[in-house]
């Protein structure tokens, strides 16, 4: 996480610095990588970008994503990529969850066959 408005060890401001990256056409870079990119790892570093550029809520880099999203028209492709990723993770959450519940259940099978099998013996 960033310091907020607290200056670096430089005396530059993170809006200072979210201002210069915005200017050379980060926002434009983050939409860009999101709304095109099939690597999964670079999707999800374009987020962190998106974030990092946001965080404080700087106004000159809302304004410039809001500017390519609605006045670029790219908001709907923008969104309905990160909801076809949110659904894919989503399905892949349920998938892991349903698998280790499975598991689970298997193994407490397992294990009370076991003690059926090995309790003590009655003569």
């Amino acid at each position: 996480s960033f310091s907020g408005q607290d200056p670096d060890k430089t005396g530059v401001s993170l809006p200072d610095i979210q201002c210069l990256l915005d200017k050379e056409g980060a926002s434009e870079l983050v939409i860009d990588v999101i709304v095109n990119t099939k690597n999964d790892r670079i999707f999800s570093e374009g987020i962190l970008l998106g974030i990092a550029l946001l965080e404080g809520g700087n106004t000159q880099t809302q304004y410039s994503f809001y500017q390519q999203l609605h006045e670029q028209k790219r908001s709907e492709k923008f969104f309905k990529v990160l909801y076809d990723r949110m659904k894919a993770a989503q399905k892949e959450i349920r998938s892991t969850v349903t698998v280790n519940t499975i598991d689970l259940g298997n193994k407490k099978r397992d294990d009370d066959n076991e003690l059926m099998t090995s309790g003590p013996r009655l003569r």
